[in-house]
């Protein structure tokens, strides 16, 4: 087996290592910045992992790189997704990726006459949450008679928070705030219904050291389980878990426009201000050690 990784970020590079250290199949890892390969894959590379410069924006360089590969696993931004899968199906090469976009599923579902004749498997949706922890749910409802409320908390959290935000980027900073923007699909008294993200704030307790974190919901990490269990469960939701304070803060961060997508002119230059903000934010929230 060949397989394919897309990013080689903090995601990328988990899924790179787990292909190697749990398979004997042979891993090309590409990236646009390839030469900032992590340390722990370094013992891999030249016998079973490869790695290759490549830009997931580029129709044709794709084609060339997907080639000769049975599997591709992309772990680049979420809106890239649609087409790269496409892309996979059209090659006839199975397709998984980290998800987060329900949009962005929804296109890919449009791809599902295509992927059979093929005989293609298109699996979004692969990360944490949505992913492992959708898994569980639906495990967990599995084995009831009747559930009658699903509620899923989710949080990726450093052992050391620092301020402002009490938190660290484990994964990619567009999926982020993405899940801080976008309205977040529950179920409601058995039928779908949007919330806005960062909204119905709770303390949730857990045992020490953690202690008390909050939750407010975000969009994306529900999946389509709203509409799979719609008229079958009464109450469903998704909230996201962090350290007390961090929602407030993203909440009039958000308000501000700091995280909007449309350009603004600044000097007469076009700026969108989610890329200016990643661009200034994520290197204080990355702790590489």
């Amino acid at each position: 087996m060949r397989f394919l990784v897309l990013g080689s970020g903090l995601q990328g590079s988990a899924c790179a290592f787990d292909l190697l250290s749990s398979t004997d199949a042979a891993v090309t890892l590409a990236d646009q910045a390839p030469e900032r390969l992590a340390p722990f894959l370094a013992p891999y590379l030249g016998k079973r992992l490869a790695v290759l410069k490549v830009d997931a924006t580029d129709e044709r360089n794709m084609r060339d790189v997907m080639h000769g590969h049975d599997a591709v696993l992309s772990a680049v931004p979420y809106y890239l997704n649609v087409g790269l899968a496409a892309l996979a199906v059209n090659l006839g090469i199975h397709f998984a990726d980290l998800g987060g976009n329900k949009a962005i599923v929804e296109q890919q579902q449009a791809l599902d006459a295509a992927a059979r004749r093929l005989h293609v498997g298109v699996v979004p949706d692969c990360g944490l949450a949505p992913g492992l922890v959708n898994i569980v749910a639906l495990e967990a409802v599995r084995r009831m008679e009747r559930c009658a409320s699903l509620v899923l908390y989710v949080g990726g959290l450093p052992q050391h928070p620092e301020p402002p935000l009490n938190y660290a980027i484990v994964y990619s900073p567009e999926g982020v705030l993405d899940y801080y923007t976008t309205p977040s699909w529950v179920l409601r008294h058995g039928q779908p219904v949007q919330v806005d993200a960062l909204s119905e704030l709770e303390s949730v307790d857990f045992p020490p050291p953690i202690g008390t974190l909050e939750a407010f919901h975000t969009g994306g990490g529900v999946s389509l389980m709203p509409w799979e269990f719609a008229g079958q469960i009464e109450t469903m939701e998704y909230k996201t878990l962090r350290y007390p304070g961090h929602a407030h803060i993203i909440h009039a961060i958000r308000e501000l426009g700091l995280l909007g997508t449309e350009p603004v002119d600044v000097h007469g230059v076009a700026v969108v201000p989610r890329e200016a903000f990643i661009a200034t934010a994520a290197p204080r929230l990355r702790r590489p050690e």
